[in-house]
């Protein structure tokens, strides 16, 4: 979960995924400029939009979101 707080990007290739992000970790693989970084929202944003979005591809009838998100919260939050 710590990753999906940092605020990037996924590049991707073929075989690989390389995480861009604009907090300053020893390990950042290159710097971008700021006005890009700053327009870098928290990856966890980007993880439910891919999910949304290949729910949405396919399964365009919504249901799978409610179980996913919805259904998903109720049983952790014990509604």
């Amino acid at each position: 979960m710590p990753i999906t707080l940092w605020h990037g990007t996924k590049e991707w290739t073929e075989t690989e995924y390389t995480n861009i992000c604009r907090e300053d970790f020893s390990w950042k693989p290159r710097h971008m400029p700021a006005d890009i970084e700053s327009k870098y929202v928290i990856f966890l944003y980007e993880e439910v939009r891919a999910i949304l979005d290949a729910l949405e591809r396919h399964y365009p009838g919504g249901k799978e979101k409610e179980l996913i998100f919805f259904r998903n919260a109720e049983r952790i939050l014990g509604l």
